[in-house]
């Protein structure tokens, strides 16, 4: 017969406070596990969903390239700068971002547009100066900021301006 000491612990409690010891380590990983588990399925679903959207994004990109029309999301447009005349602000190859006109009276000298020249091509140029025509409508005058180019000699109106310049995209 065993002999139990006043004091000391016996080995049917070790065993009691060992598996109550598991039991309570095992209930406190559970919940954190399944957070695990939840983050996890959360993050991966967003980054299917970046995925898809940025797929979504270079797919409309490429179909509206070939209608030659330029990029349009959410009203703001990609340019690319393809001739020196906008240089040193914006020398060739700069990708700039811009937004589609809302209000032409809103226009200012200075604020560089991207419009259609009479001959239909697409321009991006700076406003140096604003009047208005018979009509009491703003009529703009425009010229490159390169120091060779002149002021554009057709008077641009409003119905031709596609976008105001928002930001030069830094190319790696």
């Amino acid at each position: 017969m065993q002999q139990v000491r006043k004091g000391l612990t016996t080995p049917g409690q070790i065993e009691e406070m060992k598996r109550e010891l598991i039991e309570a380590l095992n209930s406190q990983h559970t919940p954190k596990r399944k957070k695990r588990k939840i983050v996890k399925y959360i993050f991966n679903f967003l980054f299917f969903v970046v995925i898809f959207a940025l797929l979504f994004v270079l797919y409309q990109i490429i179909t509206v390239k070939r209608m030659g029309e330029a990029p349009n999301l959410f009203g703001y447009y990609l340019y690319s700068i393809e001739t020196e005349s906008m240089s040193p602000t914006l020398p060739v190859g700069s990708v700039i971002l811009s937004r589609k006109l809302a209000d032409p009276s809103t226009l200012k000298q200075g604020e560089i547009v991207t419009f259609f020249n009479v001959e239909g091509k697409r321009v991006t140029h700076r406003i140096v100066q604003v009047s208005k025509d018979m009509d009491g409508n703003p009529v703009f005058r425009t010229k490159g900021d390169n120091p060779e180019n002149d002021i554009d000699k057709d008077f641009l109106t409003h119905d031709r301006i596609e976008a105001v310049f928002v930001l030069k995209i830094p190319l790696l």
